[in-house]
């Protein structure tokens, strides 16, 4: 037991797990082995057998306070948030270590429970909404954030953050509003304006987005994103002169932002800049090897300069990646007749039309399987 004890403050959770079996196989009413080992399994983030271990040493002494405590991180850890708030609170009752219940009370807050009969103040109901949107709870954030607004009305933060949970949610209308508002309390937080401008984007409010984008690049000339996102609008405006731009300034920030390189390489091809774009999506490619889309952008310029296999290859690469790439099947399949493979062609289309969920796509699928002499 007590080798045991040593080894787990050396970190050496192996061989104190061993140990306090053995322990254990001789003398199965031993509490503190059953804790030492739960303590041990938690540091290994084997949380179901720490529990479990816990529950043993309860079991022999409900009055063990640490047991409880012990019990309650390994269940918050787990996400079993009721029954840990209910273990925090069993410790509560046993224990007399200040330190501890201090840190047992922190952890019932950030579960939403209420210690020793406190009430929530706007910062604990913000720090918990916060909490849950690192989490990706986006739904609970949004209640945790609103009840900190409900208490103080120009709690600016909390917009920001409810603002940014409704995003996630596709809820953009609620996002504008909350990004609207926390920018009233901070009208010169370029970060503000950027997300607001991103939603706008994500709205197609693309004269908007502009406007709000700018304004965060006039606040922070180097707030790189900044320039990426105004870039991807400009992309869709067809205002290829003015995404390249900013792509420039987002890759002179951050020359290792593949998706600058991508998207720069896309303008460039709409502008026929077919050589600069085949440079700047092989940097894309070259930073991050994983995205399909840049593959596929590059069939397309390799289309344009009629370097047919080429075309196959990137497609090819493009659905390696990402199976369900209905373009890269389209433009595989446009692009095999010219190299006298019909056949392969029509498979390709069809495979593009059982993924696709586009009608006009699916429909000049179909037309040029018919074209091609197949069934669609």
């Amino acid at each position: 037991m007590g080798r045991g004890s040593a080894y787990l403050t050396l970190k050496q959770y192996d061989k104190a797990i061993d140990d306090f079996d053995q322990t254990l196989s001789i003398n199965p009413q031993n509490i503190f082995a059953y804790l030492e080992r739960g303590t041990t399994q938690s540091m290994l983030l084997h949380y179901e057998q720490a529990i479990a271990d816990f529950d043993k040493a309860i079991a022999l002494n409900p009055k063990l306070a640490n047991a409880y405590f012990n019990k309650g991180s390994a269940l918050k850890a787990r996400g079993r948030n009721e029954e840990a708030i209910a273990s925090f609170r069993q410790f509560l009752q046993l224990s007399t270590n200040q330190k501890l219940i201090e840190q047992a009370n922190e952890n019932i807050r950030q579960l939403g429970g209420t210690a020793n009969g406190e009430q929530l103040t706007a910062k604990d109901f913000y720090d918990r909404g916060v909490a849950h949107f690192k989490l990706q709870q986006y739904e609970e954030a949004i209640t945790d954030l609103d009840k900190a607004i409900a208490i103080n009305s120009n709690y600016g933060d909390a917009y920001g953050f409810r603002g940014l949970s409704h995003e996630q949610l596709k809820h953009y209308e609620q996002s504008i509003a909350d990004f609207s508002k926390a920018i009233d309390f901070y009208p010169q937080q370029a970060g503000k304006y950027y997300l607001r401008g991103r939603v706008y984007f994500w709205l197609n409010q693309l004269e908007r987005s502009v406007a709000d984008l700018s304004k965060a690049i006039t606040i922070n000339p180097q707030f790189g994103e900044a320039y990426f996102c105004r870039g991807l609008v400009y992309n869709d405006l067809k205002q290829y002169e003015q995404a390249v731009s900013d792509f420039d300034k987002s890759i002179a920030i951050n020359p290792k932002h593949a998706g600058s390189y991508l998207q720069r390489g896309i303008a460039q091809y709409n502008l026929n800049h077919y050589e600069q774009a085949l440079a700047d999506l092989d940097q894309a490619i070259a930073i991050n090897p994983q995205n399909a889309d840049a593959y596929y952008q590059r069939s397309l310029v390799y289309s344009q300069l009629g370097q047919y296999e080429k075309v196959i290859t990137e497609c090819d690469k493009a659905i390696a990646i990402n199976p369900n790439h209905a373009k890269a099947y389209g433009i595989k399949g446009a692009t095999l007749p010219l190299l006298g493979r019909p056949q392969e062609a029509i498979e390709a289309f069809r495979q593009c039309i059982r993924i696709n969920d586009n009608p006009a796509l699916v429909d000049t699928a179909k037309k040029s399987i018919i074209k091609l002499g197949g069934t669609p």
